[in-house]
């Protein structure tokens, strides 16, 4: 659903269904798209999902960006 931090991973018919919070009828509607669907469609939304996931939440790249912030701070002298 169109709630917290989803859309910013999920595109709706990219990589997963997006709908309303709250819509019932298209949630349904959605769950339906999803057993309907053909394997193959379902393995390239997961696929897709898997490469935003990635690409924007490799866990290296985020230490990498902590550690230069605790460094920035104690280069400053900065109290946590």
């Amino acid at each position: 659903t169109y709630i917290a931090g989803v859309p910013e991973l999920v595109t709706d018919r990219v990589n997963g269904f997006l709908v309303p919070a709250g819509n019932v009828k298209l949630t349904a509607e959605a769950i339906i798209r999803i057993l309907m669907a053909p394997a193959d469609e379902l393995t390239r939304l997961g696929l897709a999902g898997v490469t935003k996931v990635r690409e924007c939440h490799d866990a290296g790249r985020e230490a990498d960006k902590m550690k230069s912030l605790f460094e920035s701070i104690v280069a400053r002298g900065e109290r946590l």
